[in-house]
């Protein structure tokens, strides 16, 4: 995730008034205009982050909360399905059942506080 951008480079590498920026000219307006109801599809993070996918997750989530999109979380899948290799973008445990409560948990129920 923190890999993508545009022609001002990628978004991990951005201060938040640029990603902000592009965020409202890329799809933001939609919602801010009253034009359409957005769906943020696919956001997520690993467990671990580095700094470029902690920075893009951090913006993600403070614009997010300004503005009223829905959005959808990928991957809870603990394990990926190919090779059974650890997922660490996974929400939950081995067993379906055990959330990993952390940094993005916490982020994502706050999000959801200001849901209608």
């Amino acid at each position: 995730w923190s890999g993508w951008g545009s022609r001002e480079g990628r978004y991990a590498q951005r201060p938040y008034a640029s990603f902000v920026k592009s965020m409202r000219e890329n799809w933001a307006y939609l919602v801010e205009e009253d034009i359409a109801p957005v769906w943020v599809g696919e956001l997520g993070a690993p467990r671990d982050p580095g700094e470029g996918d902690a920075r893009y997750w951090e913006h993600l989530m403070m614009f997010l909360k300004k503005i009223d999109a829905s959005f959808a979380y990928w991957a809870i899948n603990p394990r990926k399905p190919k090779d059974g290799e650890d997922e660490t973008y996974s929400l939950v445990g081995d067993d379906w059942e055990t959330p990993v409560l952390d940094y993005r948990m916490k982020d994502m129920l706050e999000l959801m506080k200001g849901m209608d």
